[in-house]
């Protein structure tokens, strides 16, 4: 079975742990069950560190859904895995990883999951489901709501010719939970009404076409100001985004430490030029890329 699931960006500015969208970075998985023992061999981005044996965060998650379903752990699984998507750099990596988990899992136990329930499970692994979602439906989408049903998943549509993103990726990491150390336990009304009528307005620009409203929508007094603090150079990078009319908008990509502009081919390539010079006063090193919106989310090949 080959499992492909694309990376993620969440929040997008004003849609804290709200909103997601699939990006053209993928992590594939080619799994062997009945294998004689476990092993996860991992190519491309964390295959130098990560571990090969039950102590592969793949190999846990599986476990723990299985608990969950009251079936012993796995015992034989061979994991080949290409891995395009950077660790703890807010691009959904371990979003990725529990979405195909959940796949690998369910047919470990010879369970059938439903999207909806698929989605759930991942959420409460992962604490909320932005990244889950927009990984395993792919495009954007607008979820946080949670009732007796478990998380709701709203798909939004993506007309014809969506922005490209410019991904800043530095090469440090940002772990999500020290990321979330760093916000404030409470925020004044104000705030609150401004990131509220930002994620509607968010909204509104992704279905109507009107890009050029992003940058209005992507401002944010929630998150992104107190993780930038962990980031040199980053809020200079946010600021030479807002002041080109070439770009629609800009935010930090999930926790950390990534930051994302949106726009089209020639604005973001010449703001790649300024966020290299940003990088270079601040003696950060890493990688400036180019990609497209993914359509596709997770995908299974038996």
């Amino acid at each position: 079975m080959k499992i492909n699931v694309p990376a993620t960006t969440a929040n997008l500015g004003a849609g804290f742990d709200c909103l997601g969208l699939a990006l053209d970075l993928w992590l594939r998985v080619d799994v062997q069950y009945n294998a004689p023992d476990i092993k996860v061999v991992t190519k491309g981005q964390g295959g130098e560190y990560l571990p090969q044996n039950e102590r592969n965060y793949f190999i846990k998650t599986i476990n723990n859904i299985l608990h969950e379903w009251n079936r012993p752990p796995v015992k034989g699984l061979h994991l080949n895995v290409e891995n395009e998507i950077p660790l703890s750099r807010g691009l959904g990596s371990s979003a990725a990883v529990t979405i195909a988990a959940v796949k690998i899992a369910a047919e470990i136990a010879n369970v059938r999951v439903s999207a909806a329930e698929a989605v759930d499970i991942a959420a409460r692994i992962e604490g909320h489901a932005d990244n889950v979602a927009a990984a395993y439906y792919g495009g954007l989408v607008l979820t946080g709501i949670k009732d007796k049903r478990g998380f709701q998943v709203f798909e939004l549509p993506l007309l014809e010719n969506p922005p490209s993103a410019l991904l800043a990726i530095p090469d440090y990491r940002v772990r999500t939970v020290d990321a979330r150390l760093v916000l404030p336990r409470k925020v004044s009304l104000h705030d609150a009404v401004f990131n509220i009528s930002r994620t509607g307005l968010a909204v509104y620009a992704w279905t109507s076409g009107q890009y050029q409203l992003l940058k209005t929508a992507m401002q944010d007094r929630l998150h992104q100001y107190y993780r930038m603090g962990l980031m040199a150079g980053s809020a200079e990078m946010l600021k030479a985004a807002h002041a080109s009319e070439k770009i629609y908008g800009a935010a930090l990509s999930g926790s950390g430490s990534t930051m994302i502009a949106l726009g089209e081919y020639e604005g973001l390539t010449e703001l790649a030029v300024v966020w290299q010079q940003i990088w270079d006063e601040n003696l950060i090193n890493g990688n400036l890329k180019i990609t497209e919106i993914s359509r596709t989310g997770v995908s299974v090949n038996r």
